[in-house]
């Protein structure tokens, strides 16, 4: 029985398991018979002729299963890895098309006699208004990507991330940039829109994916006469449908029964079987329903049915996602803390209300809170408190809401890298819940400027002297976008003039400049008389002279701090509202 089970283990086939077993019953035979002159059955026991059997079926089946199992997960591999590549490709593609655009609006090289080159502002737009649009692209790769991982790995896909999105804005995005073979693709792609109202409730992503893997198996069969896509969207009386009717093929009746089943694969190029299951498990996450409907080389009709955003289905979606929402409340005792301390309880999320004083450190060691609501009331005798929790608030992917019960004085200067919304806090019960609702379940779009004026009459004004013009155009932009007034000097000599008759909050100081310095100049400001008043201004060395000592050069001259220059967007504006 252990020779049995060892041949097994060691071959796969069941026929070759077979042969090999009768070969050698035959070679024991033939052995005795050549060694004795006879076979004797004296102690031939026949009871052992079941069990043997018994031991093969058992061994084949065992050993079946486990090859079912491996084949199984081989699938699961290449369908991942048939849904990376493709997630993959077109971000790729799109920002190897950007980088070719920009290389055409970049200065050509000049030779090694060149001292630097020049872009023109127009240009230098065009460029970062690429670059922008390539890392969003770049974003949303990967972030498709990690919802791929994920979802397939846990072979479950939760709530906990969903949001409230448009379906026409979903579908649009995926038309305008799913990855075709040819121009004349897209022409083959007919939308209608009957929808008054799109919203529905789970990720933008992984509805994309689901759209893309529909067209890609459509356009399988582009070739097909009389191919078409028409894509239409209608409300019914509790869901958004989503209607993709493919002309020019079909798949049988029998086919279709399997098509949304794991693992299962058509004989046909467009390999259905491959991203299907997980489209069926994307919209069922959604508590929506996926189904097909075909005629055999004629059409194909998938019907993506949602529910709708008010819907009882994606209320108990919301109910199971807030569980994992935490919400932090900062200031003293007042009417809204006990808002949302009652909330808190009935609805399920985590809540921690913490003071002026021990928030910093509670934020350094908690990783995750998705909203942040801060009671500005609370800081009016120590704001400098606040501009600390400011600076810790940089470095957090919370929604933060600033809570306020008057007007705010014009000293309330508030950093404008912090993406926050204001709300007063004289607002009824039912519209401060609602927004919290907001925040938890409606992607952010983008930093809020409503009624800023209020809140900050003065707007500080930095000065970036560098003889680098596309240097300062790149960093003042960033800088404007913030709220900044900038103003650019290209050496050390414009800059004090302009310093002599103008307020500067800070200055960002290149080194090397022709007529003056960086070092020169900082000399010059925290020394001659004529800058009195103006001599303890901030500024940063911002250069790209990485030489051992220079840092030690720097801080002698009387500058404040340091700053590498190419900077990052965020290594920028985080030193920059640092200072002022």
């Amino acid at each position: 029985m252990v020779s049995i089970f060892l041949v097994i283990l060691l071959l796969y086939d069941w026929t070759i398991i077979v042969i090999s077993s009768c070969v050698g019953y035959l070679a024991a035979f033939l052995s005795v018979y050549i060694l004795d002159g006879a076979v004797s059955y004296l102690h031939f026991d026949p009871a052992f002729v079941p069990i043997f059997i018994l031991s093969y079926f058992a061994g084949i089946l065992f050993n079946h299963r486990n090859k079912i199992e491996h084949e199984g997960k081989l699938t699961l591999a290449r369908s991942l890895g048939s849904g990376m590549a493709y997630e993959m490709k077109g971000p790729l593609d799109s920002v190897y098309s950007s980088m070719e655009v920009v290389k055409e609006l970049l200065p050509k090289k000049k030779g090694k006699s060149a001292a630097g080159y020049t872009i023109s502002e127009n240009d230098l737009e065009q460029v970062l208004a690429i670059v922008n649009d390539s890392m969003s692209v770049i974003d949303r790769g990967n972030e498709s990507v990690s919802l791929l991982l994920s979802s397939i790995d846990e072979q479950s896909i939760t709530s906990e991330s969903f949001k409230k999105y448009s379906i026409n804005g979903v579908i649009n995005e995926v038309i305008n940039g799913y990855s075709y073979q040819s121009p004349i693709d897209k022409q083959c792609i007919n939308l209608t829109s009957l929808m008054n109202k799109d919203d529905f409730f789970g990720s933008d992503l992984l509805l994309r994916n689901v759209i893309s893997t529909l067209l890609k198996s459509a356009f399988a069969y582009k070739e097909s006469p009389g191919f078409n896509i028409d894509i239409s969207l209608l409300n019914t009386e509790h869901s958004n449908t989503i209607k993709i009717y493919i002309t020019g093929f079909g798949i049988s009746k029998k086919e279709l029964r399997y098509i949304f089943e794991d693992f299962y694969v058509t004989n046909q190029k467009a390999g259905f079987g491959v991203g299907f299951p997980f489209c069926k498990k994307i919209i069922t996450a959604f508590g929506g329903e996926i189904r097909c409907d075909s005629l055999l080389d004629s059409w194909l009709e998938f019907s993506l049915e949602l529910p709708t955003y008010n819907s009882d289905q994606v209320a108990q979606l919301k109910s199971e996602a807030i569980v994992n929402k935490k919400v932090l409340y900062v200031g003293a005792k007042s009417e809204s803390l006990s808002i949302l301390q009652g909330h808190a309880f009935y609805s399920g999320y985590q809540f921690e209300s913490k003071s002026r004083k021990s928030v910093c450190s509670w934020l350094e060691e908690q990783k995750k809170v998705d909203v942040i609501i801060v009671d500005l009331d609370s800081f009016v005798s120590d704001w400098a408190c606040f501009e600390v929790l400011e600076n810790k608030l940089l470095s957090v992917q919370s929604r933060v809401v600033y809570l306020y019960s008057q007007v705010v004085p014009s000293q309330y200067r508030l950093n404008r890298m912090v993406s926050f919304e204001l709300v007063d806090k004289q607002v009824n019960r039912h519209y401060f819940l609602n927004k919290l609702d907001k925040l938890f379940f409606e992607p952010a779009k983008g930093e809020s400027k409503q009624a800023f004026s209020n809140f900050s009459a003065i707007q500080p004004k930095v000065m970036i002297v560098d003889d680098n013009i596309s240097l300062r155009t790149y960093s003042g932009i960033l800088l404007e976008k913030q709220g900044y007034q900038v103003v650019h000097a290209e050496h050390g000599v414009a800059a004090l003039d302009y310093l002599e008759k103008e307020h500067i909050d800070l200055i960002l100081m290149d080194l090397e400049m022709p007529l003056m310095g960086g070092i020169e100049a900082t000399k010059q400001i925290r020394n001659d008389g004529r800058f009195k008043g103006k001599q303890q201004v901030p500024i940063i060395c911002f250069t790209g002279d990485k030489q051992e000592g220079v840092l030690e050069t720097v801080m002698a001259s009387g500058m404040d701090d340091y700053l590498p220059k190419p900077a990052s967007k965020t290594t920028l504006l985080s030193k920059v509202s640092g200072w002022v």
